[in-house]
């Protein structure tokens, strides 16, 4: 920690923010402390590190009411995630960060995940993370509601559990989340195609049927010309990627 301390010290930061930050460090990266020492020294500012200790200092206190030790981190994963949390000012948007470290600290494996939710938290508003945690909600509640729907049909009651209904069969309108969200539509279109390129939605799309005509007078020809549209329709849906990022984000 000798590259940290003469970092935090040429930054005149207080003995007290200096003890706690490396309290938090220890706690949360363990065994991988020394591997990130350069990281936290090499271009130094205040504001970072002040980002880095509120995050982590929150997650050491989920750590601790885990009562489980933190597993070695891939460099692959550790690299990106010290850089980019130091990075986040928005308070919301650090207790997610908090959280996801926690998991990605006790969670052994999952190396593409974990790289995958890092770039996520890193490049979403916390409008954005506020959206993914509504839709998670929403098709929690959709799927809830469909399997009580079927329990009260005799032929299906039994024949399935809550688990067996899958996030693909759910889709969610722009409407009801403006409704939902009160949110204006132009708002929304923006911030979902910033999830749609980042791989937590998609667009379902709809097809349009023009023409559908037989491709030759010859009787014995049975193929026909098809002219399709295909086009963005009015609903979205989550991938498995996006709800399992919304779960790396919350404590179990």
């Amino acid at each position: 920690m000798g590259e940290l301390s003469k970092a935090a010290k040429e930054l005149n930061l207080p003995k007290q923010l200096l003890d706690k930050g490396e309290k938090a460090i220890k706690a949360v990266f363990g065994p991988s402390i020394s591997e990130i020492s350069e990281t936290f020294a090499d271009n130094f500012r205040l504001r970072r590190f002040k980002n880095q200790v509120k995050i982590l200092s929150k997650a050491q206190q989920y750590l601790e009411k885990s009562g489980l030790e933190p597993r070695q981190i891939d460099l692959k994963v550790l690299v990106p995630l010290v850089q980019f949390c130091s990075l986040e000012e928005n308070t919301d948007l650090q207790e997610k960060w908090s959280k996801l470290i926690t998991n990605v600290v006790l969670i052994e494996g999952e190396i593409l995940l974990k790289q995958n939710c890092i770039e996520i938290i890193s490049k979403i508003s916390n409008e954005e993370a506020s959206l993914l945690d509504f839709l998670h909600e929403l098709f929690m509640k959709k799927r809830q509601k469909r399997y009580e729907r079927d329990q009260n049909r005799e032929w299906l009651k039994s024949k399935k559990e809550l688990k067996d209904y899958p996030l693909r069969w759910f889709s969610f309108s722009l409407k009801e989340i403006t409704e939902g969200k009160k949110i204006e539509r132009l708002d929304l279109e923006l911030m979902i195609s910033n999830l749609v390129a980042l791989g937590v939605l998609k667009w379902e799309p709809e097809a349009e049927v023009h023409t559908a005509e037989k491709s030759d007078t010859d009787p014995e020809d049975t193929s026909i010309d098809i002219d399709i549209e295909v086009y963005d329709s009015e609903t979205i849906k989550m991938t498995n990627l996006g709800y399992e990022f919304v779960q790396m984000c919350k404590i179990k």
